[in-house]
């Protein structure tokens, strides 16, 4: 089973998804470190050389190669950004690939764990509580809509199980 979560930034979807994933005993990857370590740059490096238009094209194809990876004999969870299933291709792969889980937090939340500018997140800024209302219908289509604006990550991850057919 390869289970996704999506949500905004600051939903939980790295620290839900690294419990989860011990939980499972599956594999974990946070989309965003994977893609840092293939392309050997920071996301806001390739934000500032290339874009966003750029970097929804390098998290496309990091998407297609971790959802068609050869071994699946093992779970993976997979947090992904906070805007790749914004991609109507990358949305269609995750639905069709993978068990996804939107991971739902209210602005203050999202706030509240990321502090009023985060400089590691090109999307962080002003209209980000508007940004979230945008998303959030697409976000909505996951197969699981969960509130997740309880902090503790491993309880969070416990009371997704049974959701999960777990």
């Amino acid at each position: 089973m390869t289970i996704t979560l999506t949500g905004f930034m600051g939903s939980g979807k790295t620290c839900v998804g690294s419990a989860l994933a011990t939980l499972l005993r599956a594999w974990f990857v946070d989309l965003d470190d994977y893609i840092v370590f293939m392309e050997g740059r920071s996301i806001p490096e390739i934000f500032s050389t290339g874009g966003e238009a750029a970097f929804r094209k390098i998290e496309l194809e990091s998407l297609k190669a971790l959802l068609g990876r050869q071994d699946k004999s093992r779970d993976m969870v997979i947090a992904l950004g906070g805007g790749t299933i914004m991609i109507p291709e990358a949305r269609e792969l995750i639905l069709k690939e993978s068990t996804c889980v939107y991971l739902r937090c209210s602005f203050e939340t999202i706030r509240r764990r990321l502090g009023e500018r985060d400089a590691t997140r090109p999307m962080f800024g002003k209209d980000a509580e508007e940004l979230l209302q945008k998303r959030h219908p697409i976000y909505s289509q996951a197969h699981i809509i969960f509130d997740a604006d309880d902090d503790n990550s491993p309880e969070v991850a416990k009371r997704l199980l049974p959701l999960l057919g777990k």
